[in-house]
């Protein structure tokens, strides 16, 4: 099996990293790689970093169409951290959800990461609603100005909760819409979690955080999907962290990470 490992030069450290640590183990796994920086397409298996610049969810939708696979690696779910932290995987889709029933969760995996479910939740809190960073904004044609959504859904929030104190959150270190409302883009989101009755998200990393506080959400999008329509218990969220914490590897962690997504595409092939 080959894989064309994609670095284009705009890919920044953390990417380049951690395609460079998937090109290198791919022989643990019996996969032959090289890295390319531009797209050639003549592999099995598509190794990208993130697909919400240039050209990439272009590139994705013809491999798959010419019958290939996509890993798609972005920053992880838990203790996100540049370069040296986890980071996330997904294959064909930019989210790993549909995955999540197909592959057995490894509960080691969870616990290596060693964080505990928290009990934060206020039905009396604070509403948080965690804003959508620049690029995914350009890759999904959303808008910046005074309609963006973030603007809607906060309007909708107090119709729905008059008087509710609610928070935008935005990603931090990022241009980001500016509001009239309060705003919180410095403190931990541990710190704004604490307390709150509901977190909203377009599909955002901050789902994951709320399920580890406890706190409700609501997301239209991303992993924390899964959830949707299962009861809101501890059980079922450790459930959840234990099947997402298969799809987050750290950089020394990619013949394992290999082995793992071989074996996901073997049992759909």
């Amino acid at each position: 099996m080959r894989a064309e490992v994609l670095i284009p030069p705009v890919t920044n450290a953390t990417g380049r990293v951690i395609l460079a640590a998937i090109a290198e183990k791919a022989n643990e796994a019996g996969v032959r790689a090289h890295v390319t920086s531009d797209y050639k397409g003549d592999a099995h298996w598509l190794v990208m970093w993130g697909i919400g610049a240039d050209n990439r969810s272009a590139i994705r939708d013809h491999h798959i169409r010419s019958g290939g696979y996509v890993q798609l690696w972005d920053i992880g779910f838990f203790k996100r951290e540049k370069v040296r932290g986890f980071c996330k995987v997904s294959v064909n889709t930019d989210y790993a959800t549909k995955w999540l029933d197909a592959t057995e969760p490894l509960p080691q995996r969870w616990e290596a990461v060693d964080l505990k479910l928290r009990d934060d939740y206020d039905p009396d809190g604070h509403i948080i609603v965690a804003g959508v960073g620049p690029k995914q904004r350009m890759y999904m044609g959303m808008s910046s100005g005074h309609d963006c959504w973030e603007a809607r859904k906060i309007e909708a929030l107090r119709k729905r909760f008059p008087g509710r104190r609610i928070i935008y959150r935005p990603k931090p270190r990022r241009a980001a819409p500016v509001l009239r409302c309060e705003t919180d883009a410095e403190s931990p989101i541990e710190d704004l979690l604490r307390g709150a009755a509901l977190v909203v998200c377009m599909h955002s990393n901050v789902a994951v955080d709320a399920v580890l506080a406890g706190v409700p959400f609501e997301s239209e999008d991303g992993v924390s999907t899964w959830l949707r329509d299962k009861p809101y218990t501890p059980a079922v969220r450790e459930d959840f962290c234990r099947r997402i914490a298969r799809w987050q590897y750290k950089h020394f962690e990619m013949g394992e990470a290999w082995r793992f997504l071989n074996g996901v595409i073997g049992a759909v092939a």
